[in-house]
């Protein structure tokens, strides 16, 4: 079994610990080894993950070597954006934060049908860990980071993140 969906909650609970960071008394709310680096990328939640209560932790590095945890202690969550898009064909989920001039985004796409409305090949689905530096332009290459999961997992899924936290998803277009 490769995870548990509880209703109008986050949350996948993986019994796979070697693919999370999250903790066993911890839900994982997204997790994946990346391609190219193999390390880890989770958001771990307490059990008590509410809109004033327990916490959601970005986390980044390999089994027992967590690099990078943000916030840095667990309490809150780390000032979420959320954005879905979604129509018969595909949807995108996408979970933006900031930390310093580094702004970091994890997307979930899933390809829903092989072809669009238009009749265009759909993008076949792909979850990805970006890190932009926002002291950078465009132009400069922004991005400092980019690698996709290694293997297709349970998706980010921001409406349950948004539902359990109280905040707000923005809609996105294709």
């Amino acid at each position: 079994m490769a995870g548990l969906l509880f209703a109008g909650a986050i949350i996948l609970a993986s019994p796979l610990r070697a693919q999370t960071l999250c903790d066993p008394t911890e839900t994982s709310a997204f997790s994946c080894a990346l391609k190219t680096s193999g390390k880890i990328v989770s958001l771990c939640a307490s059990a008590d993950l509410g809109k004033t209560t327990g916490y959601l932790q970005y986390r980044f590095g390999t089994p027992g070597k967590v690099e990078l945890a943000v916030p840095g202690e667990r309490t809150g969550t780390p000032g979420l954006a959320l954005t879905r898009s979604a129509d018969a064909h595909a949807t995108y989920d996408d979970l933006t934060f900031s930390r310093g001039p580094y702004v970091y985004e994890i997307t979930s796409f899933r390809q829903l049908t092989p072809k669009n409305g238009d009749g265009f090949p759909t993008p076949p689905s792909s979850d990805t860990l970006g890190v932009r530096d926002d002291r950078r332009s465009m132009k400069q290459g922004d991005w400092v980071f980019n690698d996709e999961c290694a293997s297709l997992g349970a998706p980010l899924d921001v409406i349950a993140i948004a539902n359990k936290i109280g905040a707000e998803v923005a809609r996105g277009g294709f």
